[in-house]
């Protein structure tokens, strides 16, 4: 058989196509994740290996592989609003005052820095004090149902609190050199 540069173009655009569509149907299967991609193949390679998933991502993980977005977010909090500090402070004791000049240094420190890393809406429009229906088939982790609760939704009552559902999280990228678990340096001052 001889190949010419026309039977060579063609299996070389034959290729490359294939190569196209298997990424595009990889990036709608995964949501246009490239990350979930690399991790879809690397499970795929343990398993022909015979390597048990859960076994290798016991060792592989470390405590930010999980929790590394909100300990960041956490860590901005602390930064932009001293907001740990103020949650970690023994109060008892302390003047209602004093707690309350606190209060007010700190809530729109931390109102502005949580605006800045994330977004966050409502779960659902209506306003506390008013009626609301929780259909039949509701999802247990929107709602917290109390009071004289019968055996089946839907549910008629009141809402107490409208819920938070987080839209968007933006996180400035890790410095060099930082695996995320520090919320806050030690701030030593040179004398």
């Amino acid at each position: 058989m001889e190949l010419n540069s026309d039977t060579l173009l063609g299996a070389a655009l034959g290729i490359g196509l294939m190569v196209f569509l298997k990424t595009v149907i990889l990036l709608i299967m995964t949501k246009g994740s490239f990350g979930r991609i690399f991790e879809t193949r690397r499970v795929a390679l343990m398993m022909l290996k015979g390597q048990d998933f859960v076994e290798a991502e016991k060792v592989s993980s470390s405590p930010n592989a999980h929790y590394g977005p909100q300990l960041r977010l956490l860590g901005m909090l602390q930064r932009d609003a001293k907001l740990l500090d103020f949650l970690l402070e023994n109060i008892k004791g302390v003047e209602d005052a004093t707690i309350a000049a606190a209060v007010r240094d700190i809530q729109p420190k931390a109102r502005i820095a949580l605006g800045k890393y994330l977004t966050v809406a409502p779960l659902v429009d209506e306003i506390e004090g008013t009626l609301l229906e929780v259909p039949q088939g509701y999802n247990p982790t929107e709602y917290s149902i109390t009071g004289n609760v019968p055996p089946r939704a839907p549910y008629k009552g009141v809402v107490r609190h409208r819920g938070w559902k987080a839209i968007s999280m933006n996180l400035p990228p890790l410095a060099m050199g930082d695996d995320g678990l520090i919320l806050a340096p030690v701030e030593v001052e040179v004398v």
